[in-house]
């Protein structure tokens, strides 16, 4: 894993020896191993590379590399799987070393970028320099597990793995996208393209980028979309469910024997639930030693999984780590995560992310995550619960639906409580959510949708509140909404939502988090849910082998039961949260507070200072539940106030 970076720059009033190596600098975090830099002989071009050294630890893995034949210069972030099986079917022969920086390089030389991309297993973003075409390529993988950001305006192009990068360059200026904004007030993150900034954009996943240098030196560009989810094949057969069970099976276990290899050291997360128990059993299975698994725990019950990570981890006999989130680390890792992120980011379980990162960098250099099989497999709650909800609301005219929606979101909170400690002593125990009295809520909001894409979507957004809490109004332009409404025309709804998932939640916060968590500490993580071969068997596989009899995962299940008693792992599923709602009441209340600060907000002038008092008096009361909302405007304010 590394860090890239560099420019398109024709202007030589600025040092550009010196800009590429700052921007280094900037993301020796990403790469601690070695940094360096290439320049073209008309020194308008220059790539900067910083090494996490993963696998062939040597000099001849250093980067940026240039190709045999000298056309081709490359700087590389990610991981190849499948290279060695790639160099089996190139006609180059004589290897320098054992990297699959080289291997990639060698086989766009042979085959060209797209014939290459085709090619690949793996996690990636990089930028190819070809010499002769005078074209730079950037291109990302398949699902976006590697960041790469670019900034293409006035004739220039400056791009790097993370923005705090590309600002070490003096040819960009640093304005505020209240389109952006938007968004993230809306969906907790910032979708792609966008960025919190003008002019600067996330490349989108599964693209291609070029940018030629014409010969009255200016830069026209292009991009190409090389995958897609909409690409559906259905070439798997099978006969019975048995079949389709070990055909996914086996495909997991290939998955996770090429992800596992690495010249140092490795682990895997482990949080007691489907996915990441799965990936750790077939770790355990196929290493010829311990495996390394690592878990993060809470004070507070409502949010700890931890015992079930220990008995899983005691049953594979696994060396297991363990820490316990103390809340009084949370304002130490908030102060962080400007820095960490580089835009708001407000996914609250970034912060169990980061200290589970700096924990186990530790003691490993790569760590294997479930990540990816809750939008593959059907995972998540309201893949079960929406078409049910609205098969009942629908009968009901939407007038009457409104007002029973006002009337019951505007019960106290302490009422929803009760309620949900009635069905769980009914229950005898068995219903058990994190923040229940939110997930009431939830329903509540979606009553008097009218139909199921507008109930999928505010269950994803915080409907409204961007409109109430901004003073500037815009003419806003909702991505997702747009997406949402394209991609819902899928006879399988199941399928669509998970889809649309796969190509917003899990590329913009998901992969996010955790990239950005991880590599702080540099650290490697890796995902064998989102391998290839793993994917498009998922994008082609019914929906009701994923939810079955309203069993979420059900395939991955009948996987896993192969390897662990079902007592371990069977439980409602909770998610990676943590009580910010409480910590807003107490050890956050003082810092909140400070964010918040009338006068600061006043003179801000982006948001109305007495909506956002009310939110949070209200939230302090006990009268109404914001700490979504409240902690997108906080992440937001510690952003902002470090960077302009």
């Amino acid at each position: 894993m590394c860090g890239i970076s560099g420019f398109i720059y024709f202007d030589n009033s600025i040092d550009k020896k010196s800009t590429i190596e700052k921007m280094n600098t900037t993301l020796k975090h990403r790469g601690p191993d070695s940094s360096d830099y290439w320049s073209s002989d008309d020194n308008y071009i220059y790539l900067g590379h910083t090494r996490l050294s993963i696998i062939d630890l040597s000099v001849t893995g250093n980067q940026p590399m240039i190709s045999r034949s000298k056309r081709y210069v490359i700087v590389f972030n990610g991981e190849i799987y499948n290279h060695l099986n790639i160099r089996e079917k190139l006609s180059f022969s004589s290897w320098k070393g054992t990297s699959d920086t080289e291997t990639l390089l060698e086989c766009i030389n042979e085959l060209g970028i797209f014939k290459t991309l085709e090619l690949l297993s793996g996690m990636f973003a990089f930028a190819v320099y070809d010499t002769f075409e005078k074209n730079i390529y950037l291109c990302r993988d398949r699902i976006g597990e590697k960041p790469l950001y670019y900034y293409f305006y006035n004739n220039q192009l400056i791009f790097a793995s993370e923005l705090k990068a590309l600002f070490k360059h003096t040819g960009i200026k640093k304005e505020l996208n209240y389109n952006s904004l938007n968004l993230y007030l809306k969906y907790n993150y910032i979708p792609s393209p966008q960025s919190i900034y003008k002019n600067i954009l996330k490349l989108e996943q599964s693209t291609v980028a070029t940018f030629k240098i014409n010969n009255n030196k200016t830069i026209s560009k292009s991009s190409k979309k090389y995958w897609s989810t909409k690409n559906k094949t259905n070439n798997f057969k099978y006969s019975t469910d048995t079949d389709l069970i070990n055909l996914l099976e086996n495909k997991i276990i290939n998955s996770v024997g090429l992800q596992m290899n690495a010249d140092v050291s490795t682990g895997s997360f482990l949080s007691g639930g489907i996915d990441s128990s799965l990936i750790s059993s077939v770790m355990s299975k196929i290493s010829d030693k311990k495996i390394n698994t690592f878990t993060i725990g809470f004070e507070n019950q409502e949010y700890d999984e931890s015992k079930y990570a220990k008995n899983i981890a005691n049953f594979l006999g696994s060396k297991h780590h363990y820490y316990l989130f103390k809340p009084q680390e949370v304002i130490s890792i908030i102060d962080r995560l400007d820095t960490v992120y580089d835009e708001p980011f407000a996914d609250s379980s970034q912060l169990p992310t980061l200290l589970l990162s700096q924990f186990a960098s530790k003691h490993i250099k790569v760590a294997l995550s479930g990540d990816g099989a809750d939008e593959l497999f059907g995972g998540y709650n309201r893949y079960k619960y929406i078409n049910l909800i609205h098969n009942l609301t629908s009968k009901i005219p939407s007038k009457y639906r409104n007002s029973v929606s006002k009337i019951l979101l505007n019960i106290h909170p302490k009422f929803y409580e009760i309620l949900y400690k009635m069905f769980n002593l009914i229950s005898f125990g068995n219903i058990k959510y994190s923040d229940p009295v939110d997930k009431f809520y939830k329903i509540l909001r979606i009553l008097n949708k009218d139909n199921v894409q507008e109930m999928y979507l505010e269950l994803l957004s915080h409907q409204g509140f961007e409109k109430k809490i901004l003073k500037q109004k815009n003419n806003f332009i909702d991505v997702i909404s747009h997406d949402l409404n394209l991609r819902f025309q899928d006879d399988d709804f199941l399928n669509s939502m998970m889809e649309f998932d796969i190509n917003n939640y899990l590329v913009d916060d998901i992969l996010v988090k955790v990239d950005r968590a991880a590599m702080s500490h540099s650290l490697e993580t890796r995902a064998p849910f989102l391998d290839k071969e793993i994917v498009e068997f998922s994008i082609n596989l019914d929906s009701r082998f994923k939810i079955k009899n309203k069993e979420s995962k059900w395939i991955l299940k009948k996987i896993l039961e192969k390897y662990l008693p079902s007592e371990l792992y069977q439980r409602p599923k909770k998610g990676f949260g943590v009580p910010i709602g409480n910590w807003l009441k107490n050890d956050l209340r003082e810092w909140s507070l400070n964010h918040l600060n009338s006068k600061l907000i006043e003179d801000q002038g982006i948001f109305n200072n007495k909506i956002i008092n009310n939110l949070f008096e209200d939230h302090l009361k006990g009268k109404t539940n914001n700490h979504y909302i409240l902690w997108n405007i906080l992440v937001f304010q510690n952003w902002y106030f470090k960077n302009f």
